[in-house]
């Protein structure tokens, strides 16, 4: 439940300098289950934090996990098992963000 309240949160102001992903984040709803990869799409978008947020995956999780599509998306390569992708994005979204 506490990660759909930020499925529809509107970023109103730029976050603090170390946030959690959700607050800067949410997974794309379509086709989230489907799959290789989700979509996650920023609240506020930016290609300055969709290249940040994207060179942090890739540096936590190996070179091309994450790619910036645009400045509101990223791409990330997720577990295709439907719980597995569940915990992968409850975790990643829980990672500290240093807005630089």
């Amino acid at each position: 439940m506490r990660l759909l309240n930020y499925f529809f949160l509107a970023l109103a102001s730029c976050c603090s300098v170390a946030d959690p992903l959700h607050d800067w984040l949410s997974p794309a709803t379509e086709n989230l289950y489907q799959g290789d990869f989700v979509v996650l799409e920023l609240k506020k978008g930016s290609f300055k934090h969709s290249r940040a947020i994207t060179e942090m995956i890739n540096t936590k999780l190996g070179e091309n996990t994450a790619m910036a599509i645009s400045e509101q998306s990223i791409r990330v390569m997720a577990p295709r098992d439907r719980h597995d992708r569940v915990s992968f994005l409850a975790e990643l979204l829980e990672w500290e963000y240093e807005n630089l």
